[in-house]
């Protein structure tokens, strides 16, 4: 996916949906700044919400590789009770240029630093892109979530972050 357009993304979505018509149906969360749908996958469809979300970091393209992945793992194999939502590029306009930083029309932005939590001063939500992310979090109910980076080959929990501020 190195060189890869979201357009690409999208069909590879659309070609999972296709081959699992009874399990797998496209999704929109809403749009991004420049007014492109953000496109995910909805896979089963149990009473509990999940979200796999990949590419707050336009230049992070491994994890729009492992999200596409997963999604036709999942398609094939849905979790039992489960719905599960995959969203393979949340920075669409970063994902194109291949660059971390997504454009909100006036300046550029860290999507991963546009939401509140203890990483972040001031004013949050700047981008369309996290606006609509925690929208969909609210409509769906989404109880179990993950973010995935591809930058540094590790696996952190709660935040890749050491900090005294928690609040």
């Amino acid at each position: 996916l190195g060189n890869a357009k979201y357009q690409a993304v999208v069909q590879e979505m659309q070609n999972i949906a296709n081959k699992n018509p009874t399990r797998v149906e496209m999704i929109s969360i809403g749009t991004n700044s420049q007014g492109q749908e953000i496109k995910g996958l909805k896979i089963g469809n149990g009473p509990t919400s999940s979200l796999v979300v990949a590419t707050h970091h336009g230049n992070e393209y491994g994890s729009t590789a492992v999200a596409l992945g997963f999604a036709e793992s999942l398609a094939a194999n849905p979790i039992k009770n489960q719905t599960v939502y995959v969203i393979p590029v949340l920075n669409i306009s970063g994902f194109d240029r291949k660059n971390r930083y997504e454009s909100n029309l006036a300046t550029m932005i860290d999507s991963n630093r546009d939401y509140p939590g203890p990483c972040v001063k001031g004013k949050t939500f700047k981008l369309k892109s996290t606006q609509a992310l925690a929208q969909f979090l609210v409509d769906k109910n989404i109880v179990i979530s993950a973010t995935l980076h591809t930058y540094f080959p590790a696996v952190v929990y709660p935040w890749g972050i050491s900090t005294q501020d928690l609040s």
